[in-house]
């Protein structure tokens, strides 16, 4: 993770003297989406693919993970793009970090290679010494097909095979209108209200630790799904229910459907019915959901309603996933199962097994309040979310969706390092005392590189590929060995070359002297200021008694002459000055 690296390099100083801060910031509509986002800190590649026929594996890289590209011969070795991921008309910005697996002074280049006209983009030098930024962006042909618009990281030649490091591989673009599907034309459509939604579904958890998202699928079902509210209301819990609209419109669905957004859960469109759209075209699949959200705002009473998540029946995806995200929808992956349909063992023991094994930290889980009998799912969700609010797990929201609250990490250092570790060879951190608020501080000695500094691993609490704000305290340096010294011995040299500047000025006799050495000369009261002339003595050389200038004696309102006083003004800050010159 690379982009970590240079974030805390450019964040040192500021922790060195005060809390730092990571704020998720609310994405604007016409914000570039970030579309690919690989660190490879999972131990996997997935969704590049590999290209040509070199040997990929993920290595440990200065403390991170990377992708180690092994017995690069040809220049598309290395890392490509999935299939669909560009789109005809979009304009796409491309940024890897690579670095040559190759002695020291060793050079070439990298680039980003667009097909089908193999476009190169951002071409830059790269070495062995340190990791470099490939970036560049690309426009996409109106026409183009998707199906072949693909990007490859692509390598110099050095007359021999070699090996390279790639990390922190990011695509963000914006989609054009050659070629890029968009919904129908509706003035009166309300979106469901996902803030930033992408056509990827995602299947994780808000928040860090002992934590799951529980899901709901195939209500409202009389019976099981008031069981299921009345379960999460007197455990303080909320959930996610993922709605079919024929549901809603047989008896008793709509009255359980406003108790449901009434007991402040959250919706999610499941469509109409059961049917599977996984062959469906885009305009077929835009019908169904609007006329389920349609359906859902009907029952409530609520034409904007917000229903910020989508699901495919069967998980099932097809065209949904782009669809669902251009109507204000997140599509919502299926998580972790616990296998309630029918075709399954679904008793009791069994579903309460499967459910204990789908709690892990992080997960989205799924289970059915509807599409049958499901009562012995919520016999299984009662026992288990009895023990795993006995352990101290919490229940939360998905990602994605709408009103989700800015995450943010603080860091105080108010009783230790609060998670941050060291970020380069022979850097060191520890907590300080010498702080701007509160009592503690982060200290990060023996930083020799711009990337060297203090490091904080944020992905278990920050969704994956959303852009982050960093925030730190007031920049200050701290104490490093020497630096104070050395300082306080410069300025004093300075302040003795200025001295003897100004002595030899004191010293000169009447010689007449420039401007710019007349405001060293009147530090000690022998300059030749504005409306005043050097008064001499027995032996011509100047006395430093400043006298007025006949032709600038004027009548002083009182009667006294008024440069008969300002003369007496100068004599007196002559006097000041002389007394003061070295």
């Amino acid at each position: 993770m690379r982009q970590g690296r240079l974030i805390a390099g450019a964040t040192a100083f500021g922790l060195i003297t005060g809390a730092g801060v990571l704020t998720l910031p609310t994405a604007q509509a016409d914000e570039p989406s970030v579309l690919l986002n690989e660190d490879f800190e999972d131990g996997s590649f997935s969704p590049l693919a590999q290209n040509g026929g070199p040997t990929l594996s993920v290595v440990d890289a200065d403390g991170d993970k990377a992708l180690l590209v092994k017995g690069r011969v040809n220049d598309y070795d290395g890392i490509k793009t999935p299939a669909g991921l560009l789109q005809a008309g979009g304009t796409y910005t491309f940024s890897a970090q690579v670095r040559l697996s190759a002695p020291a002074g060793t050079t070439t280049s990298a680039h980003f290679v667009v097909e089908p006209a193999y476009s190169w983009v951002g071409d830059t030098t790269v070495s062995a010494d340190a990791w470099t930024t490939v970036t560049g962006t690309f426009n996409a042909p109106a026409g183009a097909s998707p199906a072949t618009l693909r990007a490859y990281l692509g390598t110099g030649d050095l007359g021999a095979p070699y090996d390279y490091l790639v990390d922190d591989v990011v695509i963000t673009g914006t989609a054009g209108s050659g070629g890029a599907w968009q919904p129908t034309p509706d003035a009166s459509f309300v979106p469901g209200g996902a803030a930033n939604p992408t056509s990827t579904p995602l299947a994780a958890a808000r928040g860090t630790g002992n934590t799951v998202a529980l899901t709901f699928d195939d209500g409202p079902n009389p019976g099981e799904t008031a069981a299921v509210l009345d379960l999460l209301r007197d455990r303080g819990i909320t959930a996610t229910f993922c709605i079919i609209g024929q549901n809603v419109q047989a008896p008793g669905g709509a009255d359980l459907l406003r108790r449901i957004v009434a007991d402040g859960h959250t919706l999610c469109n499941h469509g109409t019915s059961y049917a599977d759209m996984g062959s469906w075209s885009q305009a077929q699949v835009e019908t169904d959901l609007k006329e389920n959200l349609r359906i859902i705002r009907t029952a409530v009473g609520d034409p904007s309603l917000q229903v910020p998540y989508f699901r495919a029946p069967n998980g099932s995806w097809g065209a949904t996933g782009g669809v669902a995200a251009a109507l204000g929808m997140q599509p919502l992956g299926l998580g972790n199962v616990i296998f309630d349909w029918d075709g399954n063992d679904l008793s009791e023991a069994t579903l309460t097994a499967n459910l204990r094994a789908a709690f892990t930290p992080g997960a989205v889980v799924l289970a059915h309040d509807g599409g049958g009998d499901r009562s012995n799912t919520v016999r299984a969700v009662t026992t288990v979310v009895s023990e795993k609010l006995a352990e101290g797990w919490t229940f939360t929201l998905p990602q994605g969706g709408v009103g989700a609250a800015p995450v943010e990490v603080t860091s105080g250092f108010e009783t230790g390092t609060d998670g941050w570790t060291a970020r380069g060879d022979g850097v060191s951190v520890a907590t300080s005392s010498d702080a701007r608020t509160g009592t503690g501080s982060l200290l990060v000695t023996n930083r020799t590189q711009p990337w060297h500094g203090a490091a904080l691993d944020v992905t278990a609490g920050l969704p994956v590929g959303t852009a982050v704000q960093v925030s730190v305290g007031e920049a200050r340096s701290g104490p490093v060995p020497g630096l104070a010294q050395g300082v306080r011995a410069a300025r004093q040299r300075r302040r003795k070359r200025v001295r003897r500047r100004r002595r030899r000025q004191c010293l000169r006799d009447g010689r007449r002297v420039g401007p710019a050495q007349r405001h060293l000369h009147a530090r000690c009261g022998r300059g030749q200021g504005p409306g005043v002339r050097r008064g001499t003595g027995g032996s011509g050389l100047p006395t430093g008694r400043l006298q007025p200038r006949p032709d600038r004696r004027e009548a002083h309102p009182g009667g006294r002459p008024r440069a008969e006083g300002r003369a007496r003004r100068g004599r007196d800050r002559a006097r000041r000055r002389r007394d003061r010159c070295p």
